[in-house]
């Protein structure tokens, strides 16, 4: 239910804004990002499901969906089900599911979301109005060997309104620094070309709409 997305980005809101709040030394306003996200009038949930991979998929990392970073606000992602052709749940396969670009040395790490339990991730946005003190990360879907299964679960997305404006804090790394992607990958559009021109959340969107979806 929307309420239940909304709750659990508001939790997340009050614990990324404790954390800046003392990270900063204060400088950081209290409830800030808590206040962006309660105007935020963007709350969409979008139930995915990932057809049985064909053998072909399994000779990317990335078969079952490509690599790229989430834009907006924020990302609240429930455990996958896994399930046979005739709907039987199954258990998770050990070489599939939701992998990340590791920041610190660009090892792609698996990542497994407990059954009761939901996973939040960080948009591009977040990253450049935190001034680069929270991270985006890149992420992929791999699909199984195992032949007729699919892949079940529901994305949760909180964006900001689109006439936020797209500003850095005082506190803010230098500039180079909140727009870079250590190891972005192949084919995914870094975050400095989409800046460009941008005042409000509204353009960086449509920039990143273009940048994602060019017939280039």
């Amino acid at each position: 239910k929307q309420w239940y997305q909304r709750r659990v980005a508001i939790t997340a809101g009050e614990l990324f804004d404790k954390y800046l709040r003392g990270l900063t030394n204060g400088l950081h306003s209290a409830g800030h990002f808590l206040d962006m996200l309660k105007k935020g009038t963007a709350c969409k949930g979008r139930l995915l499901h990932y057809f049985p991979a064909p053998p072909a998929a399994n000779k990317s990392e990335d078969g079952l969906c490509g690599w790229h970073l989430d834009h907006g606000g924020i990302t609240i992602l429930t455990c996958p089900l896994y399930l046979d052709l005739e709907g039987n749940e199954i258990p998770a396969p050990s070489d599939c599911g939701l992998h990340i670009k590791h920041p610190s040395d660009g090892s792609i790490v698996k990542v497994t979301i407990p059954a009761d339990c939901l996973v939040v991730q960080l948009g591009e946005s977040f990253q450049y109005l935190s001034g680069g003190h929270l991270r985006a990360t890149a992420h992929c879907v791999k699909s199984s060997k195992t032949p007729d299964i699919t892949r079940e679960t529901l994305a949760c997305f909180m964006d900001w309104l689109p006439e936020e404006t797209m500003k850095l804090p005082e506190y803010t790394r230098p500039y180079a620094e909140v727009v870079h992607t250590p190891f972005l990958p192949e084919g995914v559009p870094d975050l400095e070309g989409r800046m460009k021109g941008v005042k409000h959340y509204r353009d960086f969107y449509s920039n990143t709409f273009k940048a994602y979806h060019s017939e280039n």
